[in-house]
């Protein structure tokens, strides 16, 4: 394993949009939640990770950058193993965040699916990695999800050297990324993607 770019940002932060951004300058394949759709065996593995046991070599294999969970539900432990790779941190406006994270993401994964052959199920696993183990089962509290969302920015300040972090928003487009991963800026307009009205379309109509 060894990966590029981490993304430490929560879901709803443009990490879509900032997938398919580093896949166009050159830092593909880029692990996001949506690879499960594409390698089923990995939902297993993650769950086996909430148990501390994993073996990133086998679910990184191949990928260059890592964004959204489940991988930054780990991303320190990524960072010390990858030390030479870029942090990218993604943020937008706290309150539109915690409308969109609140009417998209929660409202998916506290639904209920039936467990696949190995007795795993999506939702299970997205319920204990960012529900209970990420937000201490408080998301639905505002003013707690809010000051978390603001804590957790400070921690990755404190312990990602500043030259290889950037506190990046997607509305700022190709100017700042490409310049912190010192590649040249691509012709193509910047993605923008999974709105919260395609969000819902897709995972919850």
């Amino acid at each position: 394993m060894s990966l590029k770019v981490i993304g430490s940002g929560f879901g709803r932060t443009g990490i879509f949009s900032l997938k398919r951004a580093l896949t166009m300058i050159g830092f593909g394949p880029c692990y996001h939640m949506s690879e499960l759709d594409e390698h089923h065996g990995h939902l297993k593995y993650w769950f086996h990770a909430l148990d501390g046991k994993h073996d990133w070599g086998y679910v990184f294999d191949g990928y260059q950058s890592t964004v959204d969970w489940p991988s930054t539900h780990y991303w320190e432990e990524l960072f010390k193993l990858n030390p030479d790779a870029k942090v990218i941190h993604t943020l937008r406006d706290p309150e539109a965040w915690y409308k969109s994270i609140m009417s998209t993401i929660f409202r998916s994964i506290t639904r209920v699916d039936p467990p696949d052959a190995d007795g795993v199920s999506f939702h299970k696993m997205a319920c204990r990695m960012i529900l209970e183990n990420t937000f201490e089962g408080r998301l639905e509290d505002k003013e707690y999800a809010l000051k978390f969302f603001d804590d957790y920015t400070e921690r990755v300040k404190s312990i990602v050297p500043e030259k290889q972090l950037l506190i990046y928003e997607v509305s700022q487009g190709w100017n700042p990324l490409c310049e912190f991963l010192e590649v040249e800026i691509p012709e193509e307009p910047f993605p923008v993607t999974n709105s919260t009205k395609s969000f819902q379309k897709r995972h919850l109509i």
